[in-house]
């Protein structure tokens, strides 16, 4: 519950706003409302809906220069969790109105060698219906076999502030790149050797950088740690909410989508209730898996698809039906 000090909070900065004292938004009006999306890659999100492998993520480019066959699956009848999850994603991003947008990934490791690079795993099937390529997991182009942090995309191989591939913005007034959010969603990424990297790429050099990345299945669940990352970026003592001038104010929002139930060392209910305790709501999301856990993620956490049910999370099976909860 906000406190009646939220609550001045928010008049001095909408005064402070009218003195000049603060940079003036686009409008005024109150400010945007911010969903942090928790989304899950774990390695099952490559399965279908009834939990079988489809040898590839769904997305269409791959991710070398060099690879000109079998890009994912590219098959309207045979869609991963993920794709459906990524399209359900994309037409909410494109449909919300006046709404900031955050993105955390599970932490996941990621290589730099093009052919050692992490591949799909057998949650994929070693796309060995396809291919004997494998559905690579890597971003950078550097030379050796080395795991590595990325902190410009928050890339992970462990845990520690290191799931966030999207932040919202800090500056008062600067506006939220739904864009780049998007860009995760939109089953396209390259590599800096990707012949087919736009001409405009904002980076420089004969090499360049990514003008495009995308999330992938690959790895476990860590859905609590994840949640509790997606807590202390919003809630530390140097976090979004406290550098936020309407931070007491502005509605925060977490939307989790998960297929899977927890298999890390922290329940994801603790998280959720901490958050529901300082006032941010938790919407629960299940795609093509019911769990006890879910369930009590949705009755901590505040956000009720059906009021008239509050302990039930929302259960996806399929794209129509994630939309429709989006």
């Amino acid at each position: 519950m906000k406190s009646m000090f939220a609550k001045l909070s928010c008049v001095t900065a909408f005064v402070a706003l009218a003195l000049g004292l603060l940079p003036s938004p686009a409008a005024a009006q109150d400010p945007k409302p911010r969903i942090l999306i928790v989304f899950d890659t774990s390695g099952s999100m490559a399965f279908d809906i009834g939990g079988t492998t489809t040898h590839g993520d769904g997305s269409n480019d791959p991710w070398t220069s060099t690879r000109t066959c079998c890009p994912g699956n590219n098959d309207p009848n045979n869609r991963s969790r993920l794709w459906i999850a990524k399209e359900a994603m994309t037409q909410m991003l494109n449909a919300a109105g006046e709404i900031e947008f955050g993105l955390v990934k599970f932490a996941q490791t990621y290589y730099s060698d093009q052919d050692d690079a992490q591949d799909a795993g057998w949650y994929q099937g070693n796309q060995s219906a396809y291919s004997t390529t494998k559905d690579k997991i890597r971003y950078k182009g550097r030379s050796g076999t080395t795991a590595f942090n990325d902190p410009k995309y928050w890339l992970a191989v462990g845990f520690g502030a290191q799931s966030l591939v999207d932040p919202f913005p800090r500056d008062v007034g600067a506006e939220n790149d739904r864009a780049e959010v998007l860009s995760w969603f939109d089953h396209h990424e390259y590599s800096h050797t990707n012949l087919r990297q736009p001409a405009d790429s904002p980076y420089p050099g004969p090499y360049g950088d990514f003008k495009a990345q995308e999330l992938r299945a690959d790895g476990s669940t860590p859905l609590g740690e994840s949640i509790r990352e997606a807590y202390n970026y919003l809630m530390a003592t140097n976090g979004v909410i406290a550098n936020d001038p309407f931070g007491y104010c502005r509605k925060y929002t977490v939307l989790v989508l998960t297929d899977g139930e927890y298999d890390g060392s922290v329940n994801p209910v603790g998280p959720v209730t901490d958050l529901y305790n300082a006032g941010i709501d938790s919407w629960v999301i299940g795609l093509a898996i019911d769990s006890p856990t879910l369930d009590a993620m949705a009755a901590a956490g505040g956000g009720h698809f059906d009021p008239a049910n509050p302990g039930r999370a929302f259960i996806a099976n399929s794209q129509e039906a994630l939309v429709t909860a989006l």
